[in-house]
């Protein structure tokens, strides 16, 4: 649709209503609870008389499976693929190409980006095509979404009172004989056990990977074992008191 902008005020764009006009029947093939777009997001659309071009901007919250790989967490740096594509338009009716090229990601455009876990690292699209059982090809984009974890929570309350514990546990020999030693030894492997609980309670249920963290957590927690075990045959050696001493 074009028409002569100098007989119309020299307006060259206009805004229509969505529902007015032909959309794509485009989705998310790896969506987790709807694989459609929401299209009621956008209803306005604009029109310009340059080439005829209709430009539909639409906004979508979308919810994606993404594969975690959590070896070096929270240091750790993810992969989520974003996959959209036409249900019932091959090639020849629709056609798939990325608006933008290259880096599209500016962290401080985005709204909370400063207190957000994650932060987007970069965005790379790729065409891809495939063809069914009817010969018929067909496209879709793969969005390649590369996120880093913010790990300044998991330092300041999970690593630094951790290895603080664990400073300490080794310091318990220093205690003289008389100190409570086992009660201290039992109270650091509490604390720690509680920090074990937070690390899990943030990491997926679903991952098929043991963090590097984790390892080594149980591993000072075994070593806190052995300082208990050896607190307390301690104590009971010193509670002992030979026979032949009492006359």
């Amino acid at each position: 649709m074009k028409w002569d902008r100098n007989l119309f005020k020299d307006i060259n764009q206009v805004s229509i209503p969505s529902q007015n006009l032909w959309l794509p029947d485009v989705g998310v093939m790896n969506g987790k609870s709807s694989a459609d777009f929401d299209f009621s997001a956008g209803t306005r659309s604009r029109l310009k008389v340059e080439n005829g071009s209709v430009t539909w901007m639409h906004g979508a919250i979308l919810d994606i499976t993404c594969p975690l790989d959590v070896s070096f967490f929270p240091f750790d740096y993810q992969t989520c693929y974003l996959i959209l594509t036409p249900w019932n338009s091959d090639i020849q009716q629709l056609l798939l190409v990325p608006y933008q090229q290259g880096s599209t990601v500016d962290n401080e455009f985005l709204p909370n980006s400063n207190v957000s876990e994650w932060e987007i690292q970069d965005v790379k699209f790729q065409q891809k095509l495939y063809t069914d059982d009817s010969n018929s090809t067909y496209q879709y984009i793969s969005i390649a979404i590369h996120l880093k974890r913010q790990p300044l929570y998991f330092i300041v309350l999970v690593l630094v009172p951790f290895s603080m514990l664990s400073v300490l546990a080794c310091l318990i020999f220093t205690l003289d004989d008389t100190g409570d030693r086992l009660s201290v030894a039992v109270s650091l492997v509490l604390s720690m056990t509680m920090y074990v609980v937070i690390v899990s309670s943030n990491a997926p249920r679903s991952m098929r990977t043991l963090p590097v963290l984790g390892c080594l957590e149980g591993l000072l927690i075994y070593e806190k074992d052995n300082v208990v075990d050896c607190s307390s045959k301690d104590k009971i050696a010193l509670s002992t008191i030979p026979l032949n001493n009492v006359i």
